[in-house]
């Protein structure tokens, strides 16, 4: 039995990774992601490219069915998700998914989404013999498909920005890691806004912020993870804690904040971030204190008395003034554990 079910597993990760590679797999993984951000992105990009791949096209429409009826409708990214989903499928302009529009619209939705379904519905032509039907489709797991790669922080640092995807694939292999990135600007006449691009990960390498334009992904900014080397931690983690000790301060902040909506309780990751923030602590950059200060509300939020002493050193010690505030904060809120965190402090031979 579990020789069948490893030559099963090994079949749909063949399977898989013959239909979703390179460019494909990335949106694979943003449509099949937990979080409804990432799902939107990868829903943008869908839309953006309308790549000419049914078997993604079909994790699309499965990804809509499977959001309307298991994800949370009170989160503030439901509905624009959805519609985001539903505009993709309406662009790619196949009739294979009319039929799945008109069963999705027969039922309770909300006003935004119902006028997304009418006006995808106006849109798609009818008569497909090829329907697509959710309760034939085959999900492919695409977390067991292993990523493609070559990469070295040589080749990561050879990278020009600029480069499209399509070069970064072909210089990088796939990455560990795909997600958002928020990128912050401010634009006279409008102000303040909020621009959702596109983040690939490489794991003990760095990662990279990826905007949209002229109809490609070009790459905008790259960032390189600490020496610290993440692979000895659980798969679910590696990618946030990348970020988490990466030398990008806005997205050191933005993982964060993940890692306290989880909130991030495992010890190894957390002994990680420690050290990271033991290593910068002196810092005088003030967008770098700032997230160092995020890093320590997050082991604060872990709940884990481990890091009391510590983060009671770091408050008394040489830090960042804003730091040493958040460390003794953070340290209040923990209860005293022996065989605390220690940090590794390098001796000068």
């Amino acid at each position: 039995m579990k020789i069948l079910t490893f030559i099963i597993l090994t079949f749909f990760s063949i399977y898989s990774h013959a239909h979703f590679k390179g460019e494909t797999l990335i949106y694979a993984q943003l449509l099949t992601d937990p979080h409804l951000s990432n799902i939107k992105l990868g829903a943008k990009a869908m839309h953006h490219q309308l790549p000419y791949n049914q078997a993604l096209w079909d994790l699309t429409a499965y990804t809509l069915w499977h959001t309307i009826h298991h994800a949370n409708s009170d989160h503030d990214e439901f509905d624009d998700t959805n519609a985001w989903l539903i505009k993709a499928i309406t662009e790619y302009d196949n009739p294979r998914y009319r039929a799945l529009l008109v069963e999705l619209n027969s039922q309770k939705q909300s006003s935004k989404i119902k006028r997304y379904l009418k006006k995808g519905l106006k849109t798609l032509p009818k008569g497909s013999q090829d329907s697509f039907n959710i309760n034939t489709y085959q999900v492919i797991d695409i977390s067991t498909i292993q990523p493609q790669q070559h990469a070295t922080k040589a080749l990561f640092q050879q990278l020009q920005l600029g480069s499209t995807l399509d070069d970064v694939l072909k210089a990088l292999g796939e990455p560990n890691g795909v997600g958002q990135y928020l990128n912050n600007k401010f634009r006279f006449f409008i102000g303040n806004q909020t621009i959702q691009n596109l983040r690939l990960t490489y794991s003990d390498i760095g990662s990279m912020e990826l905007r949209f334009y002229e109809n490609k992904w070009v790459v905008d900014k790259k960032s390189l993870q600490a020496s610290q080397s993440i692979t000895a931690l659980k798969p679910q983690y590696q990618d946030l804690v990348s970020r988490l000790i990466s030398n990008d301060a806005p997205q050191i902040k933005a993982a964060a904040r993940e890692a306290m909506a989880l909130p991030l309780s495992d010890q190894q990751s957390l002994d990680l971030l420690a050290q990271y923030l033991w290593d910068n602590r002196q810092t005088q950059d003030k967008y770098m204190a700032d997230s160092m200060a995020w890093l320590c509300k997050v082991l604060g939020h872990s709940n884990n008395g481990r890091y009391k002493t510590f983060l009671e050193t770091l408050a008394a010690s040489n830090a960042h003034e804003k730091i040493a505030h958040y460390a003794e904060g953070s340290a209040e809120k923990l209860i005293y554990q022996a065989n605390g965190f220690t940090p590794n402090i390098p001796t000068r031979s």
